[in-house]
């Protein structure tokens, strides 16, 4: 008697892994080789993947459904009717259906626990990632901060800077000015100081060349005085006066006059 495993390879367009698929599922109940057969024909490959997660009563119902409403359709349309030929299972590949599947369920626990662990991993992977443009970008915004901060300190220092460099040459300017503007003051008033020591000096002078000049006024004015005196009185004795008086009277004039005419003080007699 064939197998079920047998009879599902029989099956036209049947692949290893489909039959090796429903054998597993089917292991532990007890199934027929027409029942996993409708089962096989009622599925297609796409359809073996949603096997698992279904029960499988449920699945063995549906898909004797879908086999007797494929047979009479094919009844139908002339097609001769294939012969049905039973299979039971032996105890010994009720054992190796038992123990593949409990084999393929750990597998699949596996590749679940894998599948879980790979997707831990990823999202660990994808945390720590995060994490760290995370970190990144706080760390490029504090660094933009600080260059921020810096630049707003350099250019408050350089602004500072400058203001007490415009106030420094301010003062500097102010002094300078001061300085010169002292400097003018002090040249005006030396110049004004000369100019009124000169004007002093030369009223002095003036005014001693005017005391000289009277003086020598008033001594002109003695002399001719005198001189005119003698004169008269010589006058008056004219007839008594020697000739030798009259010539030395003379004479004496003559010299007081050159004498003070040398000294600069005599104009006119």
């Amino acid at each position: 008697m064939a197998t079920i495993t047998e009879a599902l390879l029989a099956v036209h367009g049947a692949s290893e892994a489909s039959v090796r698929a429903i054998t597993e599922k089917l292991a532990g109940f007890d199934c027929s080789v027409d029942q996993a057969t409708d089962l096989f024909l009622a599925l297609t490959d796409k359809d073996l993947i949603r096997v698992f997660n279904l029960r499988e009563i449920t699945i063995i119902e549906v898909a004797r459904a879908s086999v007797r409403a494929k047979m009479r359709r094919a009844t139908q349309d002339s097609i001769p009717e294939q012969p049905v030929v039973m299979f039971e299972a032996s105890d010994k590949e009720a054992v190796e259906w038992r123990v593949a599947t409990a084999e393929a369920l750990h597998k699949e626990q596996l590749r679940a626990a894998v599948t879980e662990t790979k997707a831990a991993a990823a999202e660990a992977l994808h945390k720590e990632q995060l994490r760290a443009a995370n970190e990144a970008s706080e760390a490029k915004a504090k660094a933009a901060v600080e260059a921020a901060e810096a630049k707003a300190k350099a250019a408050v220092a350089e602004a500072v800077h400058k203001e007490q460099l415009r106030a420094a040459n301010e003062v500097a300017e102010a002094k300078a000015k001061a300085a010169v503007d002292e400097a003018l003051y002090k040249e005006q008033l030396r110049a004004a100081n000369e100019v009124a020591e000169a004007r002093a000096q030369a009223a002095e002078a003036k005014a001693k060349a005017v005391a000289a000049e009277a003086l020598y006024k008033e001594q002109l004015r003695a002399a001719n005085e005198a001189a005119e005196a003698k004169a008269q009185a010589a006058a008056v004795e004219t007839k008594e006066i020697p000739h030798t008086f009259i010539t030395d009277l003379v004479s004496e004039s003559l010299q007081l006059w050159m004498k003070q005419g040398s000294s600069g003080k005599v104009k006119t007699l």
